[in-house]
């Protein structure tokens, strides 16, 4: 009882039993809803008799869904978007926002990492990897529960990125004897390598002990790195001091141990997350 009947007709002065509809084309006369007048919707069902099934053209269902260019496949597209019943090529994507769409580690939520892309496409680039906690007292060594110690510390090595310009690592590494001899400074040299092609670091260390580095009396030691070539800074921790003479009287306290702090910082050269190499060696 939709208006249209299936190709089984009688000629008749009006309508009889069955024999009630005007046009013929339906192609479910068992639902009212389907017949050739009805509009598309997403329900399975060719409702409007064309021999199609929940397709959006030539208008798209009326509860039809928008899918985005998704190319790469991570569930965020791009526009232009197509309204309809299910996904199609690489119309799938019910998401806007990939910011590139030819990668699929790059979409919206994704977490960031130091490679040069907006990995979450928040409009950052390599955001909260402009520093890494700072190494402090006591980090890195062979023990974490202790700090090195002279003259057992030898060397170590710590990898860390550099980026962007304008970022400053710093480390502090305690150096403290445990056999010394009176009067003799104490040596910590720090060398900065691996650096990223094209680019130079400048290496900067002191003894905060000897006085604040940063205060205007501090001594920071800086050296710039030739292209392609390595950084090296070496500072000393005096023993003889006016506030320590080392004169041998009981009242005065032998210096056995300070801070060496270092800090590392790009002057110029390209964009990398490529990690450098900071060792550094203490002896007396």
């Amino acid at each position: 009882k939709d208006g249209y009947g299936t190709s089984t007709s009688a000629c008749l002065c009006e309508p009889s039993g069955f024999f009630t509809a005007p046009a013929q084309g339906d192609c479910d006369d068992n639902d009212r809803d389907v017949n050739p007048g009805e509009a598309e919707v997403c329900n399975g069902k060719d409702d409007d008799c064309d021999g199609e099934t929940d397709e959006y053209l030539p208008e798209p269902p009326s509860n039809c869904t928008n899918f985005y260019w998704d190319e790469d496949g991570d569930t965020y597209g791009v526009l232009p978007s197509k309204c309809m019943c299910h996904q199609e090529g690489a119309f799938r994507a019910t998401r806007l926002g990939d910011c590139d769409d030819k990668n699929a580690n790059v979409f919206p939520g994704a977490s960031e990492i130091c490679d040069g892309l907006d990995n979450n496409c928040n409009g950052f680039t390599d955001e909260n990897f402009d520093n890494f906690p700072n190494q402090w007292p006591g980090k890195p060594g062979p023990d974490p529960t202790r700090p090195w110690k002279y003259p057992d510390m030898g060397f170590a090595t710590v990898y860390e990125p550099l980026v962007p310009s304008g970022d400053v690592d710093f480390f502090s590494i305690e150096v403290k004897e445990n056999n010394f001899a009176e009067c003799k400074p104490i040596n910590c040299k720090v060398t900065v390598s691996n650096i990223p092609s094209g680019s130079v670091y400048r290496l900067c260390a002191c003894f905060s002990d000897v006085s604040e580095c940063d205060d205007s009396g501090g001594q920071w030691q800086c050296a710039e790195n030739d292209i392609g070539q390595n950084v090296s800074v070496t500072v000393s921790l005096p023993e003889n001091t006016p506030q320590h003479p080392c004169d041998g009287s009981s009242g005065n306290d032998i210096i056995d141990g300070g801070y060496c702090d270092i800090k590392v910082s790009k002057v110029s050269g390209s964009y990398s997350c490529t990690p450098y190499e900071l060792n550094w060696i203490v002896w007396e």
